[in-house]
């Protein structure tokens, strides 16, 4: 788990970088399939389909609850979300590269953490911020999860 913990923030710097450029620039095939192993993964725990992965290209976010969980799994194992569900993307400063940290200081800024009765819709509603932040976001910087 500690290993995937490492890839997803890896992942996550890339994620960020991409969103910096403004533009789906080359991610390298290993990220691209360490993504997608914690999003099947994430999927499998949640019991989330496909479809609503997909639907994921929509600024509007699924209001499904194995999707909102889905969310929360990913904000869980790359160590964001602490136990009483509060959304810490400022430990992502000791990991990331300087350039990276307009961004994440955008996003904690403009969405915090987002209110919700639980952690899964706490994590969704975080997410559907980011999108509303960062409208492409999912739709391009991130396609590849859909395919």
């Amino acid at each position: 788990m500690k290993l995937l913990k490492y890839i997803a923030v890896g992942c996550l710097t890339i994620f960020i970088l991409i969103i910096m450029n403004d533009a789906a620039s080359f991610i390298p095939e290993s990220t691209k399939k360490n993504l997608k192993k914690l999003s099947k993964l994430c999927m499998t725990k949640t019991n989330t389909s496909i479809e609503l992965i997909r639907a994921s290209k929509e600024r509007t976010l699924p209001r499904d609850p194995n999707y909102a969980c889905y969310w929360a799994c990913w904000f869980n194992t790359i160590g964001i979300m602490n136990e009483d569900n509060v959304i810490h993307l400022e430990h992502l400063y000791k990991v990331m590269p300087n350039e990276t940290h307009s961004i994440v200081e955008l996003l904690i800024n403009e969405c915090g953490t987002q209110d919700g009765p639980e952690k899964c819709q706490i994590a969704l509603n975080t997410m559907q911020c980011y999108v509303n932040t960062i409208p492409t976001l999912l739709s391009v910087h991130y396609a590849f999860l859909y395919e």
